[in-house]
């Protein structure tokens, strides 16, 4: 029976992209192939910059003898990319899983339910750490070159410190999934923890470029203070990987045990916390008159509903609204300091484009927001519901349509301004800049939304599978960024060979966005009434 649970856990996570569930058939081989593409790209950018910071870092520490350090230092960072990789989709997979009461209501043992949903929540946070374990892994082979029993021992280690993730992504997704079985307002607490972990997660990426310099200007003291803190078992792990017995037996026998205590108590909780139900909070009645609404105006509540009680949904689709309001604070605060860069004679030879930056910058920012992509994936299995309305198909089209568009406009257009107080730019800059913003907006949602009605996924148990995992989902975020970035080069390649104004070359810019946004609200208010039908 584990065995084919196994079976069946693996063959929902990869059929988003080996079956097509509208067509009711295998992916095409030309669809295979894009889709390995695009992650091989994204998997060889974060290798990319963990090789050049290996390959920076590791000369430096073998010369003072701390090759145990390079690997603490991996450890730590694979360690941290695969608990916040793979956190949030544990408590998803093991404990709000759509197919949890079917299965406990079949004879099978709970026991072979949480093993095959770990095995997953495993392969997940393991794909996150190879993205530092191997460009590390390449650097020392090749400058290190140890021998057979140096290959074994780092190699162990790497799965080793595997085992020690997935224990920790498994407490993390415990302690939310008991927290919110006794609270009662989920999607708030959700929400802040979420929104907690991007927190620390952005700090961290800014904190990069910085932190390299100080670890091979320290690399002394940071070594020491790792021996002698709560870091001491990435010591451990940095000694047992660069050949050192003692190091990898501890390292090893904590790993295995606190991978046994974890499945334990995993399998002793497992039932009750996914059977238990809260209390309903107790309201009084009051009687209020209700208001009529329009058809749009309930199709978009109903939309911003799902939104607002959706976590997932908010802070992945919504994101970049959250990033142009962080940035329009911070451009206001650091406004003297930008101008300044921008008018130095560094960059002299762009200052003719100084208005055009702001709005291919905005434009980049917004291509991540990702409202309409997974919005017809997300009817799910109710869309029957809604298609039985007597409601037109281009109105309930619209309304997905009009969320992207609040929000993400109004915060685009935030940003756009702060960037033209900071730069002291003319309102005749700013409205061309504006329309141009507007009509890419209105442009990738419209593609975005073309796309995942064309390739719904219909058929998904936990609703971070049609926003997070979904290929098409993915490629709409790809398209969109080179949507905003082809323009971009071309209207610097124009500035540089002598056009002779910003604010005209960002109208002619914007004529195709506005050619492109007629023919896709024409099909969505058209042929795209037919697609939703056959849905």
């Amino acid at each position: 029976m584990l065995k084919v649970l196994i079976k069946k856990q693996i063959k929902e996570l990869l059929s988003p992209f080996t079956y097509d569930k509208r067509k009711g058939k295998k992916q095409g081989a030309g669809m295979k192939v894009l889709f390995v593409i695009v992650f091989g790209y994204m998997f060889m950018v974060f290798g990319a910059m963990f090789f050049a910071a290996s390959n920076e870092l590791y000369p430096v520490l073998r010369e003072t003898n701390l090759d145990w350090l390079f690997f603490a230092l991996i450890g730590i960072a694979a360690l941290a990319l695969g608990v916040f990789g793979s956190a949030f989709s544990t408590y998803s997979e093991l404990y709000v899983c759509g197919d949890n009461d079917l299965l406990l209501s079949y004879p099978i043992k709970p026991i072979h339910i949480v093993l095959s949903r770990l095995f997953i929540v495993y392969i997940r946070s393991f794909l996150f750490q190879l993205t530092a374990f191997v460009p590390a892994l390449i650097v020392y082979f090749s400058t290190a070159k140890p021998g057979v029993l140096g290959v074994i021992c780092t190699l162990l280690m790497m799965f080793m410190l595997s085992f020690v993730t997935l224990v920790i992504t498994c407490f993390i997704g415990w302690l939310i999934a008991l927290a919110l079985s006794r609270i009662k307002r989920k999607n708030i607490v959700n929400l802040v923890i979420s929104a907690a972990f991007l927190v620390i997660y952005f700090y961290a990426i800014n904190k990069m470029q910085t932190l390299l310099p100080a670890i091979i200007q320290n690399a002394d003291g940071i070594a020491l203070s790792i021996r002698h803190s709560a870091l001491y078992p990435f010591y451990l792990y940095g000694a047992g990987s660069t050949g050192s017995i003692s190091g990898l037996a501890i390292f090893s026998i904590a790993s295995i045990l606190l991978l046994l205590l974890t499945f334990i108590i995993l399998c002793k909780s497992f039932v009750k916390l996914v059977t238990a139900k809260t209390a309903l909070p107790r309201t009084k009645f009051r009687g209020y008159q209700k208001r009529s609404s329009s058809v749009g105006s309930a199709l978009f509540t109903k939309e911003l509903k799902r939104l607002i009680g959706s976590p997932v949904y908010l802070l992945n689709c919504g994101m970049s609204s959250i990033l142009m309001l962080i940035a329009s604070v911070a451009i206001i605060i650091k406004a003297t300091a930008i101008r300044n860069l921008l008018l130095s004679e560094s960059f002299s030879m762009f200052s003719d484009m100084i208005p055009l930056i702001p709005a291919f910058l905005v434009t980049m920012l917004s291509s991540m927001a990702l409202f309409t992509a997974p919005s017809i994936s997300l009817e799910g299995k109710t869309l029957w519901v809604l298609k039985s309305y007597p409601i037109p198909p281009r109105k309930i089209l619209v309304a997905k349509l009009k969320l992207h568009m609040v929000f993400t406009l109004p915060f685009a257009l935030v940003l756009l301004t702060a960037f033209c107080i900071a730069l002291k730019l003319s309102v005749l800059s700013l409205l061309p800049a504006a329309l141009y913003i507007a009509l890419y907006i209105i442009l990738s949602a419209c593609i975005s939304l073309i796309i995942g009605l064309h390739h719904p996924n219909l058929d998904w148990k936990n609703e971070a599978l049609p926003i997070k995992q979904d290929p098409w989902v993915m490629l709409s975020m790809l398209f969109s960024f080179l949507l905003a970035i082809g323009p971009a080069l071309i209207g610097i390649i124009a500035m540089l060979v002598g056009f002779p104004s910003s604010e005209i070359l960002m109208l002619v810019l914007s004529v195709p966005f506005a050619v492109g946004v007629f023919f896709a609200l024409r099909y969505i208010t058209g042929n795209a009434e037919k697609r939703f039908e056959l849905l």
